[in-house]
């Protein structure tokens, strides 16, 4: 019995805790929600919150100004005062000319690196003396540290510029595309994090029915939560003391709270399905129709616009 006891207890526990996360802050004022895998002296490791299951990323610690824990301990990062230790040899700063340059990314990672060529639907450059190319549709943003000088990449983001092998160039619309929760723009895969930074950097009125989607469906999986918690609280109150009115109630709150939460996820999730379509409407400068696939409380289905 007191093995069931902890057993279930472990489980309450567990499904409460289900939403803990770290969240850095970046220098440039970034908030990145994460799961914290290693700190160095030099850089941290993390996973991103929406994707536990996906890649891992670097941060240098250079480019964090906080962390705030899941657990409420707070790291605070001072870079104007850091100073290598004694035991250390002091790092040689980087030589920075007129092809240095930091690439913003619309996933919110930076890039320093040398400039090689950079046109309108590609960015060339070397980074740890590899040559990289990187597509346009990646990029938020271009600035070029000697003189300051910003080269914007996201603001031509519903129309991409490309250049032909004749010089002309081309202006064609580019559409935002949904399979489950993986979002495409322009032939890139996009989670929900990094579709998330995208639409705002580039269409504000959709980055506001996303993230209200988002909320919802954050309501959603709470309520799913506090059910999951509740039922087991009156499953382990029968096991000891049998059935008593506490145990009804705690099993009507879980069965109440476990069915609110799937209307309250449909509607989450349609919200945050649907800024695809404000995308494609109002920031792609689409001069054409389109067909979208919608969710809502009635079922799945194929939409038209024009």
């Amino acid at each position: 019995m007191r093995k069931i006891f902890t057993t279930c207890l472990c489980s309450i526990f567990a499904s409460l805790t289900l939403f803990a996360q770290d969240i850095i802050i970046t220098t440039d004022a970034r908030k990145i929600e994460a799961k914290i895998l290693e700190v160095s002296k030099t850089e941290i490791k993390y996973k991103e919150n929406s994707n536990f299951n996906g890649p891992t990323f670097i941060l240098k610690t250079q480019e964090i100004s906080s962390i705030i824990y899941s657990n409420g301990q707070v790291k605070v990062y001072n870079h104007e005062t850091a100073q290598a230790s004694e035991d250390e040899p002091a790092s040689v700063a980087p030589i920075v000319d007129e092809s240095t340059a930091q690439i913003l990314l619309l996933s919110g990672q930076t890039l320093t690196v040398q400039i090689t060529e950079m046109k309108s639907n590609y960015v060339a450059y070397i980074l740890d003396g590899k040559p990289y190319t990187m597509p346009a549709s990646q990029i938020d943003k271009v600035t070029l540290l000697q003189t300051g000088q910003v080269r914007d990449y996201s603001a031509s983001a519903g129309v991409t510029q490309t250049e032909s092998s004749s010089g002309s160039r081309d202006y064609s619309p580019k559409y935002v595309s949904r399979n489950g929760n993986t979002y495409y723009y322009d032939g890139r895969a996009m989670n929900e994090s990094s579709y998330s930074t995208f639409l705002q950097n580039n269409c504000p009125a959709a980055y506001d029915m996303f993230n209200s989607g988002n909320n919802i469906a954050f309501a959603g999986w709470i309520f799913f939560s506090v059910g999951v918690g509740a039922d087991l609280g009156s499953l382990i109150g029968y096991l000891i003391a049998g059935r008593t009115a506490a145990n009804t109630a705690f099993g009507i709150i879980g069965l109440g709270c476990e069915i609110a939460c799937i209307p309250t996820l449909i509607v989450g999730y349609n919200k945050k399905h649907r800024s695809a379509d404000i995308f494609n409407t109002n920031c792609s400068r689409r001069d054409m129709t389109y067909w979208s696939i919608n969710a809502s409380q009635n079922g799945i289905g194929i939409a038209y616009n024009f």
